[in-house]
């Protein structure tokens, strides 16, 4: 695959928390999508070191999948996004509609959520009011009439004058306006060494999961105390999804019932 445009090149970034440093990248052109991810899920605990361990970062929902970054998991409060997105969006409709579903339902969490931080955990809580980059992110993708469809938000934390907790969501969709030749590509997470090889205008890997495989290794690279081995890669089309690689915790893609 040649270089992708820069117009065809979206940044998704997400807020570093209790899944940190993440790197997925998803490639989407007509008929096809490709997700590669890193391992590392950070836990830290209230006044204890961080852990890293290894997490999947794809879930499926139905016939839906949904890739995470950012702050996902708080083991206290027990608020977890992949609960209260997989919960939300298993009503019936398009993925556009179900992700703006799930994406009421996280914004109606995060408040609450921000403020048992704010008593309990100050200093995460400054992080997070104090960081330009989102809260969380994430990706939605599956098949629609045949093709593949994918869409997804970053959600950033504003704070009022009063100090009031709000937030702003930033959508891109493929297809649609974002890419008007059917190709896209996301990044979700840490993106720094990817961006710098775009920009010196290397080349990427012309099959879609070694192209994925291999932007994610860039940040492995670059970050390795922070974004792990092994990558795990998914891939979608007319056919269904199918792991190209994956680890133990990933679990088998559910087929639907006929």
């Amino acid at each position: 695959m040649k270089r992708p445009k820069a117009n065809l090149c979206v940044v998704l970034c997400f807020l570093v928390g209790n899944c940190d440093a993440t790197s997925i990248v998803a490639i989407r052109v007509p008929g096809l999508i490709v997700v590669g991810m890193d391992s590392a899920g950070t836990f830290e605990g209230r006044g204890s070191s961080p852990q890293i361990k290894p997490v999947c970062k794809v879930y499926q929902n139905g016939d839906m999948f949904f890739a995470v970054a950012g702050f996902v998991n708080d083991p206290v409060t027990h608020f977890n996004i992949a609960s209260v997105v997989s919960a939300a969006s298993k009503k019936r409709g398009s993925i556009r509609v179900r992700a703006e579903v799930a994406l009421l339902a996280v914004r109606g969490r995060v408040p609450k959520e921000l403020a048992t931080l704010k008593r309990v955990d100050p200093d995460m809580y400054a992080k997070i009011v104090s960081e330009e980059r989102d809260f969380v992110t994430i990706l939605f993708f599956g098949l629609e009439k045949g093709d593949v469809v994918a869409t997804g938000w970053g959600l950033k934390v504003l704070l009022s004058k009063k100090g009031t907790i709000g937030t702003v969501p930033n959508w891109r969709s493929c297809p649609g306006v974002d890419c008007p030749n059917g190709t896209y590509i996301f990044l979700l997470g840490e993106h720094g060494a990817i961006d710098q090889h775009f920009a010196a205008g290397k080349p990427i890997p012309s099959v879609l999961a070694d192209a994925a495989t291999f932007l994610v290794q860039l940040e492995i690279t670059e970050k390795p105390a922070d974004v792990q081995p092994p990558i795990d890669v998914l891939r979608l089309d007319s056919n269904g999804a199918v792991w190209i690689c994956r680890k133990q915790e990933c679990p088998d893609v559910r087929r639907r019932s006929r």
